[in-house]
């Protein structure tokens, strides 16, 4: 969800977003929960396939985590690309991961997500 908002806000053709989790199964559709709610909002995910960070982390130039337990564990891993490496809500709380939830968790990490793009885009992130 956060990859897909983040385009629907960003202004610059040059920058690329990729959604990748700690355990994410490769290859597998956004889970019908995200489809749902994305699509409430006029947002399509049903191109989405999941990333793994180990694969695609080490060549951003910006890994923004969701989890402060995420963001601590892609740390320890790379060190050395700590700097690089943001929690995307500005007051670096975590958000939720609804995964196996119901639709209204959902629909609070879709909202809490895209009012947290939407401040980093407000400073120039995006």
């Amino acid at each position: 969800m956060a990859e897909y908002l983040a385009r629907s806000v960003s202004d610059d053709d040059e920058l690329r977003f990729t959604s990748a989790g700690i355990s994410a199964p490769v290859g597998a559709p956004a889970s019908s929960g995200a489809v749902l709610t994305m699509a409430e909002v006029g947002i399509d995910l049903s191109d989405h396939r999941a990333c793994d960070v180990w694969e695609i982390g080490p060549e951003a130039d910006l890994i923004i985590a969701l989890s402060r337990e995420h963001l601590a564990t892609m740390r320890r891993a790379w060190p050395e690309r700590a700097d690089s490496m943001r929690m995307l809500r500005p007051d670096d709380r975590s958000i939720a991961d609804p995964y196996g939830l119901d639709t209204a968790a959902y629909r609070a990490a879709r909202d809490e997500i895209a009012e947290a793009v939407a401040a980093r885009a407000a400073a120039g992130w995006l």
